[in-house]
């Protein structure tokens, strides 16, 4: 799973985000913490989830931006 957040405000900011991918029954949630990032600047990271990729159909793959704080 991967996160990239773009900040396009005039100040640095820490960013800290929750996603969720669901498919069917299987669901996996991951945390992202971003250190200060400057303003234009993309902070980008990722994390393995899961046991097994054939457990996620792609097809089928919803995304969900539970949280996304600031400061």
């Amino acid at each position: 799973m991967a996160c990239n957040v773009s900040n396009d405000t005039g100040r640095a900011l820490r960013y800290q985000t929750q996603i969720t991918v669901n498919s069917g029954s299987v669901s996996y949630s991951a945390e992202f913490d971003f250190g200060s990032i400057e303003p234009g600047a993309v902070g980008q990271q990722s994390k393995a989830v899961g046991s097994n990729a054939t457990e996620v159909r792609q097809e089928d793959i919803k995304v969900y931006i539970d949280s996304v704080i600031t400061y």
